[in-house]
């Protein structure tokens, strides 16, 4: 029949427990390779949080030179040092609130509290801003300036100045 159609038609398949077969793949190779993958993905991983810790520990090193903190120093000790000396802060005047009497604050805006008849409230040069002493006193002793409106209290002209230092 093949030959009255005058090509060749093509054999059939024998099945496939006849077939040669084909070596087996190594399996094993496969396996190193993603273990090996695995060991320098984790290196890498080990090394990047190497890098972010030293990182940090020299951006904090840094930061703490800059306060001026020696390595014996709290943390905290060293931001007060950026605030104003307990003699300026007694420098600063005080007054008694009296209702009605040129003031115009009515509460202390560091805690909330409402002043009261007759007690002392301490008034910032300048910005004429009210506060209960221990509130400022506390305040100051970390920042110099005034919490209300940010004004300095370091940058005042020599005669002011004279008064708080």
């Amino acid at each position: 029949m093949r030959r009255l159609l005058g090509f060749a038609l093509p054999r059939p398949m024998p099945p496939p427990s006849l077939l040669p077969s084909a070596p087996p793949v190594e399996r094993e190779s496969e396996d190193r390779v993603g273990t090996n993958m695995l060991i320098i993905l984790g290196a890498l991983l080990c090394v990047l949080l190497c890098g972010l810790g030293l990182s940090s520990a020299a951006r904090w090193a840094k930061r703490r030179a800059s306060l001026g903190g020696a390595p014996g120093v709290s943390p905290a000790r060293g931001f007060a040092v950026m605030g104003l000396k307990k003699r300026a802060l007694r420098r600063i005047p005080v007054a008694v609130h009296a209702q009605g009497v040129g003031a115009t604050a009515t509460d202390c805006p560091i805690c909330l509290g409402a002043f009261g008849e007759g007690e002392t409230v301490r008034v910032l040069p300048h910005c004429n801003h009210r506060f209960h002493v221990p509130c400022i006193d506390r305040w100051l002793s970390s920042h110099p300036s005034c919490p209300t409106c940010r004004h300095s209290l370091l940058d005042l002209p020599a005669a002011a100045a004279d008064r708080i230092s």
